[in-house]
């Protein structure tokens, strides 16, 4: 591993005087309130055990992004698994797919979150704020959130004072050089006494990225090993279009509040996809086109029942579905997409129909202790309308679960038991033919699995002063395997290859232990976090080193280079342990000058084959500096912030890692360089005629730097996106 650009990043902190994300303005002292880790108070981060970062105000508009990846990736202990500028997934703690939950409003996004190319369904300009979680949280959210939770929080509904209305509006706008795009948003609330109504609506389109200039490798399949990408600059078929539109409404009586909300997304994109001709001797661009849609359905209550009781009743539909094309725009689909039906190869149309019940009762103190217990129902239908990459199949569960906080003076404690169900099945049915018959992935005898665990967790925090509090969490999670993980069997066009799932897959289990040491007063934050994951049952998609003709029923090749051999990927399964340090530090230095630093040493270990788990993120650390000015005549809380993100190299633990044959090939890396990017940002509430608007612009690359992330899918020939102006403007009324 080669440190030096860290070590350079952290020598940067203690030498000068740099900045935070917001300690700056006066209202930002006081820290946010998060939801996410208790249902039953509000509590900051310093308060809480668990480890949890907020994303809100000033600081949220200055990181927004097109995907959630990359509007999260500079908290600490949080990385990017990113494809072009449209598919970001948030990695935390090592974690991502399956084992981060995502949510909106508490309500679970599936979103065929297996894929590293497929991007949450979430907008986040709808979101008040972004409360992230790091660690496990079976107990809250159920178990595939072994590696944490990202919770998207709208908006509270506002009632007015009796007998008025009062009603809000926003309106954002944006443009971006790098890729070249923008964005229109707009939001509004109106409410009485007795009624709330909120609204939005989001558009975000962009070309192809660009990435800096430099030599690209000989497009030669046969020539030897080479590290260079295959593209750079204009870098085809990675353009996007996002679309989004919400609306909630919520009655107050004096027995409580009923609430309902609509979020429908859609995200068209092309992904670049290559692959070798052997008849012409060189490598060939093609464009995987992808859509993804959801319509999501949230009804929720709080009722009050005798003797401070609290019922807490919610019901979500998801209407999830996929569509992706191999070698086929999305602009395209209309003239070619669900024009194929059965098993083509080249096409994919997957629908998920999804229904979570939650009932929930709140109750009042019993000694020191008041908490929640609940019930949870859900089930899945999964229906492969054309394609081959996961079955036609159903899933089921059902759990219950109790969660305790005591607040004894110095002591905070929280103490949680869950109990799941779940029951998965791929149909026997002609939707599936090609599953059971051309790859015998599954038959009657294993087509179903039920699988059954306790997690149970406890975690507290001791306030040793007014200014520092020592936060310790152990607890114990499970993750059931997907519908995809045990049944998957197909070509799947985005990473080009074959992919088998295995019905035999056992569940993950987890063990983690966290400590953290923490400090905080006016001038001055920071915490220090040490961590140890034992997931045992790990499962991970494996490159085996055969390759399968997709032309023909999937037989293994005997001569890989034939036009239709693609490489084959299966769910495979061992024991890991996941290590990690993560600090964070703000500093106000005066009323103008701050410094904010984070830093993550991460290790993954597969402890049954000694080599790395596949896909854990390099070791990096973050350091800003930030001017705040004095007031002017015509500005408020301008700020300006120049900073560096220094990452290590990393080096990839072997072939069997999806993007590990990159290493041996004559284009792209697996293994990555160590690098350092510079952004410059600069925001301002700026008033004109009488309005004020938060204007944003930032350069995210600033000095055009050539580097490969460890976590981009496109890393086996492409590059990071080059140099990025943006600006923004907000403005509320």
């Amino acid at each position: 591993m080669k440190h030096h650009k860290l070590y350079l990043a952290l020598a940067g902190v203690i030498c000068v005087p740099q900045s935070v994300l917001a300690l700056a303005e006066s209202d930002m002292h006081l820290a946010p309130v998060i939801v996410t880790g208790s249902p039953v108070h509000g509590h900051t981060a310093f308060e809480l055990p668990t480890q949890i970062s907020v994303l809100s105000g000033a600081d949220q508009h200055l990181m927004d992004r097109a995907n959630l990846g990359a509007s999260l990736e500079r908290l600490p202990g949080v990385n990017n698994q990113s494809t072009g500028a449209a598919t970001g997934k948030p990695v935390i703690r090592g974690l991502s797919g399956e084992r981060v939950k995502v949510l909106v409003n508490g309500a679970v996004q599936d979103f065929q979150n297996y894929g590293v190319q497929h991007t949450p369904p979430v907008e986040s300009l709808f979101a008040e704020r972004i409360e992230v979680i790091r660690g496990p949280q079976g107990v809250l959210f159920g178990g595939s959130a072994l590696g944490g939770a990202v919770n998207l929080v709208a908006p509270r509904f506002e009632f007015a004072p009796a007998g008025a209305t009062q009603q809000s509006a926003q309106f954002d706008a944006g443009v971006t050089s790098n890729p070249r795009g923008a964005l229109l948003g707009a939001k509004g609330a109106f409410s009485n006494q007795d009624w709330s109504l909120q609204l939005g609506v989001v558009g975000r389109k962009a070309g192809d990225i660009v990435t800096p200039r430099g030599k690209t490798a000989d497009n030669d399949p046969d020539a030897e090993p080479s590290d260079r990408p295959l593209f750079v600059g204009s870098t085809p078929f990675t353009n996007h279009e996002n679309t989004a539109f919400t609306l909630g409404l919520a009655n107050r009586q004096h027995w409580g509040q009923l609430e309902t909300r609509y979020r429908y997304w859609q995200s068209k994109q092309n992904i670049l996809a290559v692959h070798e001709d052997h008849d012409d001797d060189e490598f060939e661009a093609e464009p995987a086109g992808h859509i993804k849609t959801q319509h999501q359905w949230q009804l929720g209550a709080e009722i009050d029942l005798a003797h401070n009781w609290l019922f807490k009743p919610s019901y979500t539909y998801t209407d999830n579905r996929l569509q992706e094309s191999h070698d086929t725009r999305f602009e395209d689909f209309g003239n070619h997409h669900g024009h194929h039906h059965g098993h083509d190869h080249d096409d994919l149309d997957l629908r998920n129909q999804r229904h979570d019940i939650h009932l929930a009762f709140q109750h009042p103190k019993v000694g020191p202790w008041e908490g929640e217990f609940g019930i949870e129902f859900m089930r899945k239908n999964q229906r492969l309308v054309s394609g081959e990459l996961s079955p036609s199949g159903s899933e089921q569960g059902h759990s219950v679960y109790l969660f305790e906080e005591a607040d004894m003076g110095r002591w905070l404690w929280q103490l949680g038991a869950r109990h799941d169900v779940q029951r998965l099945k791929a149909n026997l049915s002609h939707d599936n033919e090609h599953f059971i018959e051309d790859l015998e992935v599954f038959d009657a005898t294993n087509n179903e699995q039920t699988f059954a665990n306790t997690s149970l967790a406890a975690g507290v925090t001791y306030r040793i002063a007014p200014a520092w509090a020592v936060a310790a969490n152990i607890s114990q999670g499970y993750r059931a395997p997907s519908l995809y993980e045990l049944y998957a069997g197909g070509s799947h066009s985005g990473v080009n290859a074959v992919q088998i799932g295995d019905p035999n897959l056992k569940a993950e289990r987890a063990l983690n232990v966290d400590l953290s040491l923490r400090y905080q007063t006016q001038p001055s934050q920071w915490q220090v976090t040490v961590y140890q994951k034992h997931i045992d049952n790990y499962i991970y998609l494996a490159n085996t080193g055969q390759f399968r003709d997709k032309e023909d029923h999937y037989k293994v090749c005997t001569d890989p280079t034939e036009h239709s051999c693609i490489r084959e990927m299966k769910a495979e399964q061992t024991n890991g342990v996941i290590q990690g340090l993560e600090l964070e530090w703000q500093q106000a230095w005066s009323a103008n000058w701050h410094t904010y630093a984070n830093l993550e040493l991460i290790s993954g270990r597969d402890r049954d084959n000694s080599r790395d788990l596949p896909l854990i993120p390099a070791n990096n650390a973050l350091v800003e500096l930030q001017y705040h000015f004095t007031q002017l005549s015509w500005q408020e809380s301008a700020q300006l912030r120049l900073g560096v993100k220094a990452v290590a190299a990393r080096t990839s633990p072997g072939d069997f890692e999806p993007f590990g044959q990159f290493d041996d090939e004559p284009i792209g890396v697996a293994s990555t360089d160590a690098y350092s990017v510079w952004h410059l940002a600069y925001q301002t509430d700026w008033r004109v005629n009488g309005q004020t608007w938060q204007v944003t612009a930032r350069v995210d690359n600033l000095f055009d730097t050539a580097y490969r992330d460890y976590l981009n899918t496109y890393k086996g020939f492409a590059q990071d996106l080059g140099r990025s102006v943006a600006l923004s403007a907000r403005l509320s009324f």
